[in-house]
């Protein structure tokens, strides 16, 4: 993957399948550790147009190695991710840690490290 865009659309269905497959609505005191990658987790307000017994968490998760942080959010409702997925788990920014490389770096990073974790 050469261009930008194509990055960012891969990382968008990356991780809807790294959600379902490590994360869940159980916010845990403790970050947990993946790969390099220290994962914190907390519940947020839910978004509007989701079922009031939704759970909405939002997971920031920093590689100090590959020099990025990327914060996510994820709907769950009955244990799992609220469909449609493409709406209701979504990145809402990767940039870089540190002094680290560029934001586009940091991107291409996250993608890396999304693509290694993700069955």
């Amino acid at each position: 993957m050469n261009n930008l865009a194509d990055i960012i659309a891969a990382n968008s269905i990356l991780i809807q399948h790294f959600a379902r497959s490590y994360l869940s609505e159980i916010v845990e005191e403790n970050p947990t550790i993946l790969e390099g990658a220290y994962i914190q987790t907390r519940r947020i307000g839910n978004r509007s147009n989701v079922p009031t017994a939704a759970v909405t968490t939002s997971h920031l998760i920093q590689h100090p190695e590959l020099g990025f942080s990327l914060k996510c959010r994820a709907v769950w409702f009955a244990g799992r991710l609220l469909p449609p997925t493409t709406t209701h788990v979504a990145i809402e920014c990767i940039s870089r840690t540190g002094s680290r490389g560029t934001d586009a770096e940091a991107i291409a990073a996250g993608n890396e490290w999304l693509r290694a974790v993700t069955p």
